[in-house]
């Protein structure tokens, strides 16, 4: 018996920070997809877990969970190659509550309840993160989340004309470390800033947007939420004609650049990226979490 999950790679739009207080935020969820292979193999026994670290919110919610893995392999894989910025501990979390809730059903697959898997994932995680990236990851596009009552609703993606690349900056910080010394209270200033991009992404013009954006890159900053390398990144890449927006991603906007510029100039956008050793990651929208389900005769 053979189950595969897949689920996007994310990037927050807007409203990062700002989750981690109850606010909202936009997130784009994108190609690259993370996959999951769930395979049962005979005479396993221990059930063995591949590319999943000890202590993530995954394996202690597998641990938890031991007898209904006997002889079960998992196989985690990262498109990413573990370089981090776009929610592989979101993607391994999602991935393992659902399949826990798939044994649980007797291999029916799962209707998965959002409040079920944020709850279970404040309790792995110690709380330490919002948990509003794997709601993001489980309905997939552009994803509305509402951390006031853990609701994510999917968009569409309403401006044609504009289109967004990502780019890693070559700079991970570990966001667990990152966020276990991080004040909270001066985030609350960001939730009216972020409940604008969404109202200005759902009711607004693309400039309307694209100010937006920049508006929360402002006001990050002016929390000191930007390093200096990011800085000179965004003010390098803003300096382009046909960058119409950029902002940093990650904890302290660190990890990768998003990048907003109209559609026609998609091609001189990526060449100055690459240019600067930072090419493309990927420019499209994907689905939610996806789960197919194989019977083939166990390995041994």
């Amino acid at each position: 018996m053979k189950w595969t999950m897949t689920a996007p790679s994310k990037t927050f739009l807007t409203g990062e920070y700002a989750v981690l207080v109850g606010g909202p935020a936009l997130v784009l969820n994108t190609t690259p997809r993370f996959e999951m292979i769930f395979e049962k193999v005979s005479g396993l026994g221990e059930p063995e877990l591949r590319g999943i670290p000890p202590g993530s919110p995954a394996e202690v919610w597998l641990r938890q969970r031991r007898p209904l893995l006997e002889g079960w392999r998992l196989d985690f894989q990262d498109p990413h190659e573990r370089r981090g910025g776009f929610g592989a501990s979101g993607a391994q979390f999602l991935f393992c509550h659902a399949f826990t809730t798939l044994l649980q059903n007797a291999n029916q697959s799962p209707q998965l309840n959002p409040d079920d898997i944020f709850n279970d994932y404040q309790v792995c995680s110690g709380g330490s993160g919002s948990g509003a990236d794997l709601l993001a990851q489980l309905k997939g596009g552009v994803c509305a989340v509402d951390m006031r009552n853990i609701r994510a609703e999917a968009l569409s993606w309403r401006h044609p004309g504009l289109a967004f690349a990502i780019v890693r900056t070559g700079i991970k910080i570990p966001t667990h470390l990152h966020l276990l010394n991080l004040s909270r209270e001066p985030l609350q200033a960001l939730i009216p800033v972020a409940e604008s991009a969404i109202n200005k992404f759902s009711e607004g013009s693309a400039a309307e947007l694209v100010g937006a954006v920049g508006d929360y890159e402002n006001a990050l900053r002016g929390l000191d939420l930007q390093t200096a390398r990011t800085t000179e990144l965004l003010k390098t890449f803003k300096a382009q004609p046909w960058c119409l927006g950029a902002k940093g991603c990650g904890a302290w906007g660190a990890d990768t650049i998003l990048l907003l510029f109209e559609k026609a100039n998609l091609a001189e956008a990526a060449g100055f990226a690459e240019a600067q050793g930072m090419p493309f990651v990927t420019t499209e929208l994907s689905a939610g979490l996806e789960i197919n389900h194989q019977n083939i005769q166990e390995k041994s």
